[in-house]
């Protein structure tokens, strides 16, 4: 799945035009196409987020779940992800049941379960009005409430004698950019410069020349790592801006 699609071509071509050693004319779509696309999954990588809703599924997902996303009519983007631990801490001190989810922004939450010792033995489904989300950083907070359950959360600390137990709570969700091209016309035009990139990359240009037409010369250059680096510095602003500011710890 992609954010691009064939009608992209021809802006990505427009652009292509300006420049007098290349004949846009001569690069074919499919050509032109996978430059986008990968110019989408590298930005995608760098920024550490889907450009379009994805599915989150944990690793103990049927595989019923996962063909029901592919043979969907457009299939839906899905991804996998381990489970999350369970803290005997997670309700002290203000926690509040803390996860915070390995893929934002979070668009919606389809379930939290707490399972134990199998990873298809549902131990406790927590109430979806117990859940809070803070939806760009991530961050999954639980208040609970009266509800009916065979086994309380607290007891899940006592199967571990108080210890951290890996892999217990599996979270159904929704992370990613909603309508990136038009809230986010920022990120379009930056997929449009890194395809341009690696087309230029493609073409062994040398960094510098000279151009000569109507008897008139004039000399150009082009530092293609510099270019690089500038639109590296823009995809990380823009990470910040959707994500938030990273921070450093020393």
């Amino acid at each position: 799945m992609s954010i691009f699609s064939a009608i992209d071509i021809q802006p990505l071509r427009e652009r292509l035009s300006g420049w007098p050693t290349i004949n846009a004319s001569d690069l074919g779509e499919p050509y032109l196409l996978a430059k986008l696309l990968a110019a989408e999954g590298y930005a995608s990588a760098r920024m550490r987020v889907f450009f379009e809703p994805t599915e989150i599924l944990p690793e103990a997902a049927t595989q019923a779940e996962r063909d029901a996303f592919d043979e969907a009519e457009p299939p839906i983007p899905w991804a996998e992800e381990p489970g999350y631990p369970v803290d005997p801490e997670a309700f002290h001190n203000e926690r509040w049941g803390l996860i915070q989810a390995r893929h934002r922004p979070v668009i919606q939450i389809h379930s939290i379960k707490y399972v134990y010792p199998q990873p298809l033995t549902t131990v406790f489904d927590v109430p979806a009005e117990w859940i809070r989300i803070d939806r760009k950083y991530g961050q999954i907070s639980l208040l609970p409430g009266p509800v009916s359950a065979q086994i309380p959360l607290w007891s899940l600390s006592l199967m571990g004698a108080g210890r951290v137990v890996p892999h217990v709570i599996q979270v159904r969700y929704q992370a990613g950019l909603k309508n990136a091209r038009t809230k986010y016309p920022h990120l379009l035009d930056l997929l449009y410069r890194l395809a341009l990139l690696g087309i230029l990359r493609d073409q062994f240009l040398p960094q510098s020349g000279s151009i000569s037409a109507d008897g008139l010369s004039e000399s150009a250059s082009f530092d293609l790592d510099k270019f690089g680096g500038q639109l590296n510095s823009e995809i990380d602003a823009l990470r910040d801006a959707i994500l938030g500011i990273r921070m450093t710890v020393l």
